[in-house]
C-alpha cells in the first residue's frame, strides 16, 4: 500500500460490483495466513467491505500487482536460529481518519502484547518448552515509562488495570521492556503503510525471503 495514501469510508464513487470486492478481500484474508507482508493492506481494505469505493478497489489491485511480482515470498524458519521469545508492539492510531483514538492506543497495544506473551508461554509450556522471560519491544518511550513507573497521573487512571497487569510482569522479570528505534520496529509493517525501502528492510528483518531465489 502506498505510504501516503489516506483511505476513508464513504468517500469517492461506489464500485460497480461490491460483491466482487468482498469476494476478493475474503480470498486475500486467507492468503495473509502465510503472507504477513500483505496483512496490513488487506485488513485495512476489509474495513470498507460494506460500502466499497473506487479508491478502495484500486488499492486492492495494488495488492494483486505486488503478489504477481512476488509470488514466492515466504518466512524462512532456520534451524540455526536462537530460540528467543520477542514481541514487537505498535499502534498507528492517528493515521485512521475515521476512528482516531487517543495516545492511549500505544499503551493498550502493549497490554495486548503482554497478554499474547502469557498465552504463548503457556502454549510452549504445554509442549515442554520453558520460557523464563520474554522481551517486549516498543518504540514509544512514554508507554515504557508508564509500564515501569508506579505513579499514576490523573489522566491515566482509566487504564489502571492495564498498567497493573504489565507492571506486575515487569517487576517479576517475566517481561523485559526494550525501547527500539522506529526504523527497526517490525510491528510497523503490520500497522501502517510505509515507504518501499523501509517495507523491504523490515521484511528482511522478519526473515521473509524469495523462497525460489538461488542461494
Amino acid at each position: 500500500m502506498e505510504a501516503n495514501i489516506k483511505l476513508r469510508a464513504k468517500e469517492g464513487d461506489k464500485v460497480e460490483d461490491a460483491s466482487a470486492y468482498r469476494r476478493l478481500i475474503g480470498r486475500l484474508m486467507y492468503l495473509t495466513i502465510f503472507r504477513p507482508d500483505i496483512t496490513f493492506a488487506v485488513t485495512k481494505l476489509a474495513q470498507f467491505m460494506s460500502d466499497p469505493r473506487v479508491s478502495h478497489h484500486n488499492a486492492v489491485h495494488q495488492i494483486l500487482r505486488y503478489l504477481k511480482e512476488a509470488p514466492n515470498q515466504g518466512i524462512l524458519l532456520s534451524s540455526n536460529s536462537k530460540f528467543n521469545l520477542s514481541i514487537y508492539t505498535d499502534a498507528d492510531w492517528e493515521s485512521c481518519l475515521d476512528t482516531r483514538s487517543s495516545t492511549e492506543a500505544e499503551y493498550r497495544a502493549m497490554a495486548n502484547a503482554a497478554c499474547e506473551i502469557v498465552w504463548l508461554t503457556n502454549l510452549l509450556k504445554f509442549m515442554d518448552v520453558t520460557i523464563e522471560s520474554a522481551m517486549l519491544f516498543c518504540d514509544n518511550v512514554s508507554a515504557i515509562q508508564l509500564a515501569s513507573n508506579p505513579t499514576f497521573h490523573e489522566r491515566s487512571k482509566h487504564v489502571e488495570i492495564d498498567c497493573y497487569f504489565i507492571r506486575e510482569k515487569v517487576e517479576t522479570g517475566f517481561i523485559k521492556l526494550v525501547h527500539i528505534p522506529t526504523k527497526h520496529q517490525l510491528a510497523d509493517i503490520l500497522t501502517k503503510a510505509i515507504s518501499k525501502p523501509q517495507f523491504f528492510f523490515l521484511m528482511s528483518k522478519l526473515g521473509t525471503y524469495n523462497l525460489y531465489a538461488p542461494t
